[in-house]
């Protein structure tokens, strides 16, 4: 079900997607399992949307505490990239990706 919404290779934030409308469609277990391989494949290592959807599938499924574990990995990670956006570094790198959108022909 739902595979015709996946042609040929996606990105995983894409899969992320698939696995909340999954777990919609066809309940919390079916979703985790789509997003605990993501989770293996450490295609999203550091993205919070990971972890909170995982957190959140896991409460639905009255895992409660494996859930704050995961929600605790979130504002970790949101932390780790609050920092790095904020530093000087990640400040100019976010300047030159403005001005590179711009093209100056």
């Amino acid at each position: 079900m739902g595979e015709f919404l996946l042609p040929g290779t996606v990105g995983p934030v894409v899969a992320l997607n698939r696995a909340v409308a999954v777990s919609m469609a066809h309940g919390p277990e079916r979703g985790l399992a789509i997003v605990d391989s993501l989770v293996e494949r450490a295609e999203l290592d550091g993205y919070y949307l990971l972890h909170s959807t995982r957190a959140e599938l896991l409460h639905r499924l009255g895992r409660n505490g494996e859930a704050a574990m995961d929600s605790s990995a979130q504002a970790s990670s949101q932390r780790t990239m609050l920092i790095a956006a904020t530093s000087p570094a990640g400040v100019l790198k976010s300047m030159v990706e403005i001005v590179l959108q711009f093209d100056y022909k």
